[in-house]
């Protein structure tokens, strides 16, 4: 495999000799080329290179940019690989066969690069090296191939960037709109992203970079500032947004997620931009599920590579995010986002968030000065916070106070003068340039138990009830079942105020806990045997009526009334047969016998799954239940042809039913089909021991092929 290594040159001769002996040094002899394209250099460049056996040499009379010489270097280029490299680099032990180790260990990857001692975005790290040689023994212990330390990314910089020549091939070459340069990086970085390959920086491998050695000695800083200020609208009018801003990473949200790495967390990240901070998590948190909110439709397409984005107005499920990041506290205020998703958090989730501190004192003296922009608007300062999370039911509140890492001889006076006005004895409450918040939502329990106590309020029950039902039916009746007394009244009292309501299917998971509580009381078997009576369920119906010792006559009534219609439609086919053994097992009337029963017509009979899902979508109340229940026995029965079908559509009705989902899932994986079976475990809110250790096999086993 050959890389064609491609620098472009404007003067500076002692960064290229430096970097082209580092290659020759560092780099396994035929596996690279070397094409050198000069930007009408005015010192020694062209002449050396022109000595130069091993280098193919481009010579431009007039300084085309970096783009352009970029670009005609790949047009010659006759490598597997296109490498372009800064000339102010010097390569180090192992780095292109690390890096080429990355590019091929998947198919979807499709440009790699290094980390270095001196880059912009997040490839610089720190190093303690004084010397050439120090950096090369620093060098040769940090370039150790280690694939735990690759790590997706949204952006490349360019100065050492390993491209696949089929990828170049398919999306062109570098846009020259970005003449003389800049951008340029950032634009082919994301026309790889959008054409469905992946970015990967590879934290194995070092280089060392001098930094911007031709632009910044040549130009003045001004100009430079402008050049980078033109190219940035340019990527804007190109892509409608800006890559600066899009591409960052919360590390300080990101910090706050106070979980092991192995943990199955549920994330979703309001204002996530292109998904810089989603993709970290990806790396951190690799069994994590990632969802976001974004505006920006491109955005959207970024990040929708690798996490389900949606715009503002989507609609989650509710209680179903372990973690909300707002990544961007400047979309809308703090309360409303905090009204409008709360709702979706689980009861021990956490709201994680920045927010601008509106007492900076760089935000106080714009103020002053009449210099306040738009979106300083939804700066706060501490006591506000405070009072926006307790009145949104927030409980445990942390909040840390990042402070500005520079302050000047005049800012510093700047803020004793306001101390000196103001009510506060430290300078504390100005430094602090943004809150860091950590919030829990605090446990429905309260709010549930306020909403039973105005069920008998005359104004207050419609309400009540309304309000009652944002709250699974799960977290009320667990709820009433912690009160010390009028349990089964109130199970009794919601049920018929659903049933009344129409709200049918939150009536009878009430009645049958009032039942499980006390199966002799009347008032439950009354309302369970009207209500089904009611339903058309007229021998479950019945069988509850039976059971209530002392009859009134409206009671005694309802049964002839019953008794009548069960012998005027006593059952004259199969389908009703089928359907009357369903009810019974949807019901809990002699469940085992009615299952029995059901399994050994179904096999006599040779009943199909299509007649059997008609009959529960036309007949059955609680289908996805009664679904995945079939699914269960028909595979301890060995109908396998059937279960598939069953557990698909409980998912069809009710797509978040964890039973199905990890039944589903635990079949599939006894089948073999790993890649589906992991799809549907991962998908499990809250994963049993078994479901967990499910996973790590599917993972290990996929990872293996």
């Amino acid at each position: 495999m050959k890389t064609s290594i491609v620098i472009a040159t404007y003067n500076k001769l002692e960064y290229t000799q430096q970097c082209i002996e580092s290659i020759r040094n560092f780099t396994e002899n035929d596996s690279y080329e070397i094409i050198v394209v000069d930007n009408n250099s005015t010192d020694s460049t062209v002449a050396w290179l022109s000595e130069q056996k091993d280098i193919q040499l481009i010579v431009n009379r007039e300084n085309l940019g970096f783009p352009k010489a970029c670009n005609q270097g790949i047009e010659i280029a006759t490598g597997d690989n296109i490498l372009l490299l800064n000339n102010d680099t010097i390569v180090t032990s192992n780095w292109l066969s690390n890096m080429i180790a990355c590019l091929y260990s998947q198919e979807q990857i499709g440009a790699v690069g290094p980390v270095t001692n001196n880059i912009s975005y997040y490839q610089k790290i720190a190093t303690n090296y004084a010397t050439l040689d120090e950096m090369h023994g620093f060098a040769a212990m940090f370039n150790i191939s280690d694939p735990r330390k690759w790590e997706e990314c949204l952006h490349l910089v360019g100065f050492c960037l390993l491209i696949k020549s089929s990828l170049v091939n398919e999306i062109g070459l570098l846009d020259e709109r970005f003449t003389p340069g800049n951008y340029e990086d950032d634009d082919y970085s994301l026309r790889i992203r959008l054409a469905g390959y992946k970015l990967t920086l590879c934290r194995d491998t070092f280089i060392h970079h001098y930094g911007s050695a031709s632009f910044k000695d040549n130009e003045a800083k001004s100009k430079y500032e402008q050049l980078l200020t033109t190219n940035r609208e340019k990527f804007i009018d190109k892509w409608n947004f800006n890559s600066d801003l899009s591409h960052v990473i919360r590390e300080d949200l990101i910090d706050l997620i106070d979980e092991e790495n192995e943990a199955p967390i549920k994330i979703l990240d309001i204002g996530c931009l292109c998904g810089g901070t989603l993709l970290r998590i990806k790396h951190l948190f690799p069994f994590a599920e990632l969802h976001g909110v974004e505006s920006n439709s491109m955005c959207v397409q970024v990040a929708s590579h690798f996490a389900n984005v949606v715009d503002s107005e989507h609609q989650f499920e509710q209680g179903y995010f372990d973690y909300i990041l707002l990544s961007d506290s400047t979309l809308e205020r703090p309360e409303q986002l905090l009204e409008q998703y709360k709702r979706f958090l689980k009861q021990e989730g956490q709201w994680i968030t920045s927010i601008p501190n509106s007492l900076h004192y760089r935000v106080v003296n714009d103020f002053i000065r009449g210099m306040v922009r738009k979106e300083e608007k939804q700066y706060l300062n501490l006591s506000e916070i405070d009072a926006i999370y307790k009145e949104a039911g927030f409980g445990q509140l942390s909040i840390t106070g990042v402070t500005s890492s520079e302050i000047t001889a005049s800012e510093r006076e700047f803020i004793n003068k306001l101390i000196d006005l103001s009510q506060f004895s430290s300078s504390a409450a100005y430094e602090i340039k943004n809150f860091l918040i950590k919030a829990t939502a605090k446990e429905p329990v309260n709010d549930i138990l306020d909403s039973l106590n105005q069920l008998n309020d005359e104004n207050g029950s419609d309400h009540a009830i309304q309000k009652l039902l944002t709250f699974e039916d799960a977290d009320i009746i667990d709820s009433i079942l912690k009160m010390k007394d009028k349990q089964i009244e109130i199970f009794n009292q919601l049920a018929v105020m659903n049933f009344e309501k129409g709200h049918h299917e939150h009536v009878l998971p009430y009645l049958l806990q009032a039942y499980e509580c006390n199966a002799k009381d009347e008032s439950t078997l009354y309302n369970m045997g009207y209500i089904l009576y009611r339903y058309g369920e007229n021998e479950s119906a019945l069988d509850y009526l039976l059971q209530i010792l002392e009859k009134d006559d409206e009671i005694i009534e309802l049964i002839q009334q019953i008794q009548s219609n069960i012998d005027e439609s006593q059952p004259v086919n199969q389908d009703e047969v089928l359907k009357l053994l369903l009810r019974r097992i949807e019901f809990h009337i002699d469940q085992d016998e009615a299952i029995q029963t059901f399994i050994e017509i179904v096999r006599d009979e040779h009943i199909q799954v299509e007649a059997i899902l008609e009959i529960v979508d036309r007949e059955i109340i609680q289908k996805s239940e009664i679904l995945n229940l079939l699914g269960c026995v028909f595979s301890e029965y060995e109908l396998y042809e059937m279960v598939i079908p069953l557990f698909n559509q409980s998912l069809v009705y009710n797509p978040v039913n964890e039973a199905a989902l990890h039944n589903l899932g635990m079949f599939l994986f006894q089948l073999g089909e790993y890649e589906s079976a992991l799809n549907f475990l991962e998908s499990i809110t809250d994963k049993n021991e078994v479901a967990l250790e499910t996973i790590v096999a599917l993972r290990k086993d996929l990872s293996d092929e």
